[in-house]
């Protein structure tokens, strides 16, 4: 049976009303673990909380040092998420002002079953921001970065996407924070992160929880309540009103049945 506790659940990100998946690296408190285990994959990521990489809040992710042009030498993967209209949005710096060429690209994978990660070939680049130069230097401003999700993926199948961070010259590396997608949590961490409708497993309120151990499978903010004791049975508290004196030490001031 059961025994659950009304709180929020976040798994991997915030849900709300209009399907809006966050990441700002906050709830981790700097523990990579934590994120890997909501479904998560990072290459080459550090979280860094140090007051010069910070963006916003107590943490940011950072990339390694970014002198490889491979979208595959350093990235971020989210879970499986079903994707809506809208616009991925996210917020990057360069640390330095070197390099020749600094980037990130977005690209979204589809399921594969018979993969390790279940992930199929990521599709090509949808959107690529290149960081630009003032003179022959960069600049170590924060960039809002945003691009619309492309209807293709919007077909309620279950897709990953890759942030991938890269560039040629020099010893930069970007520090990035504030993710928001248009986007419902779609991935099953019982199931090797597989997406949920992979794993036969229904979840009406999309928040990671299966409806069949969900105590609110309509609210996407509560999943446990715990009964104590247990459903039909009773517990007594005993109060004495002179506590911690010894009084007439009866405790028969008050005694209720819960």
């Amino acid at each position: 049976m059961k025994k659950i506790l009304p709180f929020p659940l976040a798994i991997g990100g915030t849900f709300t009303v209009n399907a809006q998946f966050t990441q700002d690296f906050e709830a981790s408190n700097g523990d990579r673990g934590y994120d890997w285990g909501n479904c998560w994959q990072m290459g080459a990521i550090a979280y860094r909380n140090s007051s010069s990489e910070v963006i916003s809040g107590n943490w940011s992710a950072r990339s390694n040092s970014l002198s490889n042009p491979s979208l595959d030498a350093c990235w971020i993967k989210t879970p499986f998420l079903t994707w809506s209209a809208g616009s991925v949005t996210l917020d990057a710096k360069l640390i330095n002002n070197t390099g020749t060429t600094m980037f990130i690209a977005f690209r979204f994978i589809p399921y594969d079953a018979n993969d390790t990660w279940y992930e199929g070939t990521p599709y090509a680049v949808e959107y690529q921001f290149d960081f630009q130069k003032v003179g022959n230097s960069f600049t170590t401003n924060v960039e809002n970065i945003s691009f619309p999700v492309p209807a293709q993926y919007q077909d309620g199948n279950a897709y990953k996407l890759m942030i991938s961070f890269a560039g040629t010259g020099g010893n930069n590396r970007v520090i990035t924070d504030n993710f928001s997608m248009p986007a419902t949590y779609y991935a099953d961490p019982s199931n090797n992160c597989q997406p949920l409708s992979a794993s036969s497993v229904s979840d009406a309120d999309g928040d990671g929880v299966a409806d069949n151990d969900d105590d609110f499978p309509n609210n996407p903010n509560l999943a446990y309540r715990l009964v104590f004791p247990a459903p039909g049975q009773f517990n007594t508290l005993a109060f004495e009103d002179l506590w911690p004196a010894y009084g007439d030490y009866d405790f028969n001031d008050l005694v209720v049945d819960y």
